[in-house]
């Protein structure tokens, strides 16, 4: 359906930016490869939002360099500063920036009658565009008429009739409501594909980042933690950040050390010894071990090599049930499929493996090399 020119690799080399003694974006070198769809993924704060007004030309780095599909937009040195109507780059952000006093239909093909479209391609891409969002019998609404989820969709609609080749994408679905969160994420991915567009999209939903993208880079306090595969960011955080910022409900966190002896190696937790094939490089005395929930397998009845623990608080969401129990002082979560209602106070059984964990350096935060990574 892309019926422009090339896909567009996005290229950042030590692009920075502070207010005042604030810095919003450390340097940062970013490739974002042709037609991908990479997430910039971080909390409140981070320095996302910031970095992509510097790529859309709406805010001037401090240095650095910006190319757009080859073509140098922003060189500090080279004095070059492309404003961003002449970036070839489709917006949109969560404020929707529609104009008040334009009907649906003038907001969505404002643009491109500028570009002087003929009038039947402008009415082709309108009806397409407002159909994809569930938005075709608005089109003489004026936004004052319209919910705020129903502007956000006017607005993914502009973007689709764009149909740029380089999208840039500010929390674009954090004012709808679930349901329609849900079926937008699906359209956004089917936008990217059709478009066959290179894709930035900013959230601080994790969900949205793992489900969206091709690669994510998470962002906090303006550095880039990591910049990976959602199976990569989510198996293997390269630090505590990104291990306790993704995954929902939160990965366990365990104080333990090292040990090894006649017998092999491993790591002890206080509460179990677990075996490992291998001490992780650089291995230190002291450890900080991560399990993600759906890693620690439950069982109802004492099954042998098991932990007796007793659950708090068991929280089923309908497809699984989220179970929070404690073993002395240590608190660890764990997930079970299927909604099974269960008394707090009993007890279950855990098993942990030790090749599902995660190794850190409680000091620096950062993750020990590991066998299985």
């Amino acid at each position: 359906m892309g019926d422009n020119h090339t896909v567009q690799t996005v290229q950042l080399a030590a692009v920075e930016k502070s207010y005042g003694r604030e810095r919003a974006v450390a340097p940062i070198d970013l490739t974002i490869d042709p037609g991908s769809f990479v997430t910039i993924l971080g909390p409140s704060g981070c320095g996302k939002t910031t970095l992509l007004r510097l790529i859309a030309g709406l805010e001037e780095p401090d240095g650095g360099e910006i190319q757009l599909g080859g073509v140098m937009v922003y060189s500090r040195l080279g004095g070059v500063a492309i404003p961003p109507e002449k970036r070839g780059i489709g917006l949109i952000f969560q404020s929707y920036a529609l104009w008040p006093h334009m009907t649906v239909e003038r907001n969505v093909t404002l643009a491109l009658k500028e570009q002087k479209l003929p009038a039947a391609q402008i009415e082709d891409r309108l009806l397409h565009a407002l159909k994809m969002v569930q938005m075709d019998e608005y089109r003489h609404r004026f936004p004052s008429e319209l919910s705020g989820g129903q502007q956000q969709r006017v607005a993914v609609a502009r973007l689709i009739a764009m149909r740029s080749t380089i999208l840039l994408m500010d929390e674009p679905l954090s004012n709808l409501d679930a349901m329609l969160r849900t079926d937008m994420r699906t359209e956004m991915k089917r936008l990217h594909n059709q478009l066959e567009a290179t894709t930035v999209y900013v959230t601080h939903d994790q969900v949205e980042a793992l489900t969206l993208s091709d690669k994510i880079v998470v962002m906090n306090k303006g550095v880039v933690q990591q910049h990976a595969t959602p199976f990569e960011i989510y198996h293997h955080p390269a630090n505590l950040f990104v291990a306790e910022f993704i995954g929902d409900p939160r990965i366990n966190l365990l104080d333990g050390r090292f040990w090894s002896d006649g017998d092999g190696h491993g790591v002890d937790l206080g509460f179990v010894k677990l075996p490992l094939d291998r001490l992780p490089d650089g291995a230190a005395d002291k450890v900080t071990a991560a399990v993600r929930p759906e890693a620690v397998k439950v069982y109802l009845k004492k099954t042998q090599g098991c932990l007796e623990v007793k659950l708090e608080i068991a929280q089923p969401t309908g497809s699984e049930t989220i179970l929070f129990t404690r073993i002395g002082d240590v608190e660890l979560t764990a997930i079970t499929p299927g909604f099974v209602p269960m008394e707090a106070g009993r007890p279950l059984w855990l098993g942990i493996k030790g090749e599902t964990l995660n190794f850190f350096d409680p000091e620096t935060g950062n993750r020990l090399d590991h066998a299985s990574a």
